[in-house]
């Protein structure tokens, strides 16, 4: 489960000094040196001035702010390296007035294609609901039962410091009752071949996925199936049966099967010993439709 650590510490860093830090001495792709690691990010959460002065710098040079950011306005990247990223979260609270949040993705109960470790930065941080399941039982397709199982029900008050496991912790966040802003050590190894789940807690079961990281060959499968010319059935197939990624290799086939349904039945009986139980259900329902 989302573990809540020991994170003990009265020194402070600069976003500078726990970069270098981590680069130094965390083996990222290790959950138990992360974990160990826990005190320097509380060094870091106790630099008062780190917002404040990023704000200053950004606005110093504000039409470049955040020109490296993918992410939504409501989250800054404060660091970038290879294998990591250190980025802030704002978390705004329900309007007076508001009895409900409007629907966000936040909102609804997800889990993470990345492991990371979080603290609470700046007010008493948002509520969160726990979760956990077996993501290695579940082929990920939309309306697939789950096994969510309930942990616990906790917040992210300035210092608190936890740790969420990529593909196994899941939550469901709540708005703060005041603006609050989390910190995160973000390691996306996974997010390059594995996409986010949603889940639908009511009924138990995957709402929807989604997988920013290949956004863009993502629809390129989808404008092809609608626009391909003579050559792009052949490469279709071609990533389909050969792509390390399974979405890639199921949107393909999809796209393959819309475009020329005689090309993507013959490849479609191979296909349907893919080792990914996503890209199985995405063969089955695109055959299933030529029939």
């Amino acid at each position: 489960m989302a573990l809540t650590l020991d994170a003990q510490s009265d020194d402070v860093l600069s976003v500078r000094e726990y970069v270098d830090y981590v680069e130094r001495e965390v083996d990222v792709d290790d959950m138990e040196s992360l974990c160990a690691s826990a005190p320097k990010f509380k060094a870091l959460l106790n630099n008062r001035a780190l917002i404040s002065e990023l704000i200053d710098r950004q606005l110093r040079n504000w039409r470049d702010f955040q020109s490296g950011n993918a992410y939504v306005g409501q989250t800054l990247l404060l660091a970038k390296r290879p294998r990591f990223f250190l980025r802030a979260n704002m978390w705004l609270p329900l309007a007076p007035g508001i009895d409900q949040a409007p629907l966000t993705l936040d909102a609804i109960a997800h889990d993470h294609n990345f492991a990371f470790m979080t603290g609470g930065y700046f007010g008493s941080g948002y509520a969160t609901v726990l979760y956990e399941y077996d993501a290695r039982a579940l082929a990920g397709v939309p309306g697939e039962r789950v096994d969510l199982r309930l942990v616990k029900r906790t917040t992210l008050p300035q210092g608190k410091v936890m740790f969420y496991r990529a593909t196994e912790d899941v939550h469901r966040q709540e708005r703060p009752e005041e603006f609050s802003i989390s910190i995160n050590l973000v390691v996306p190894t996974l997010s390059l071949t594995r996409a986010q789940r949603f889940f639908d807690v009511s009924t138990g079961r995957v709402s929807a996925t989604s997988h920013l990281a290949q956004g863009r060959p993502l629809a390129l499968c989808e404008l092809a199936s609608h626009v391909g010319g003579e050559t792009t059935a052949q490469l279709l197939a071609d990533v389909a049966q050969r792509n390390p990624i399974p979405h890639l290799r199921a949107a393909a086939f999809e796209s393959l099967s819309s475009l020329d349904s005689q090309a993507g039945a013959e490849i479609g009986h191979t296909m349907l010993s893919d080792p990914d139980g996503y890209v199985r259900s995405a063969v089955e329902a695109a055959l299933g439709k030529q029939r």
